[in-house]
């Protein structure tokens, strides 16, 4: 597969002093990643956007490549993959300086909004944003940080029977885990062989407790008996892995008596 990249330029409204920017270099203070760990679903997309917080560059000073990372844990996508978008439409900021121009030691901020969202078809795993700033001598800084891009998992039919139950009495949970996978039709399988929680917050009370777990069968399926002793809601919660996100279902509360 051929490596996927993004590479984005901006440019600003005023540009540091040239033998100020070689006299110091470039700087780049922060690289922030929004949403830091963006999820995509079946049929949708979420967008990206980088932050760059740097001074002493020149007026087309700031890039940045957005790429999965070969050394995170990443699936291949299916064929053909699309590239992400390689133009963005930078806003910078900046507080002027009393003459209204700003000096080399000022900090100014690019923001990139790509104008293309990524979506199922993209790796999940780690994707690493570089920067890369030059000021007019062209000496360069470079700063890298790292985002975890995550495919949508879902817990289905998650229910708590019988209702009500008896103080002491068997009440079973049960409900099915399944994964977006952008390969097969329908978007979403079953996905065995991982371990669901099972929480529990009584009637009334603000906080979620972990009671038991269990291990999804190869059709996503879990099952789990436990023998209650007060009202409450019940709820499974899937904690996530590096190429899916943490899912939680619908709680379902169940009175004793």
């Amino acid at each position: 597969m051929k490596d996927i990249v993004m590479v984005v330029a901006a440019s600003v409204a005023f540009a540091a002093p040239a033998h100020a920017a070689a006299e110091t270099g470039p700087e780049i203070r922060s690289v922030t990643v929004r949403p830091d760990t963006p999820v995509v679903y079946d049929g949708g997309s979420v967008r990206v956007v980088v932050e760059v917080v740097a001074r002493g560059v020149t007026e087309k000073g700031v890039k940045i490549t957005v790429e999965p990372d070969r050394r995170g844990k990443a699936s291949p996508a299916p064929r053909p993959t699309p590239r992400p978008t390689v133009q963005a439409t930078p806003v910078v900021s900046s507080s002027p300086s009393r003459t209204g121009r700003r000096s080399s030691g000022e900090w100014q901020t690019w923001r990139f909004l790509p104008a293309k969202a990524l979506d199922k078809r993209y790796p999940p795993g780690r994707w690493t944003v570089t920067v890369t700033a030059t000021d007019d001598a062209g000496t360069s800084a470079t700063r890298s940080v790292h985002f975890w891009l995550k495919r949508n998992a879902g817990i289905t039919g998650f229910s708590a029977d019988p209702e009500p139950v008896r103080r002491n009495g068997q009440l079973t949970l049960r409900g099915r885990l399944t994964r977006l996978e952008p390969s097969v039709h329908g978007g979403y399988v079953n996905w065995g062989g991982q371990r669901v929680y099972i929480e529990f917050r009584e009637h009334g009370g603000e906080t979620w407790e972990r009671v038991a777990s269990a291990v999804t069968e190869r059709d996503g399926r879990f099952t789990v008996t436990l023998r209650p002793i007060e009202d409450g809601t019940w709820r499974a919660v899937f904690p996530g892995t590096v190429e899916y996100a943490m899912e939680i279902s619908e709680g379902d509360a169940v009175k004793t008596r």
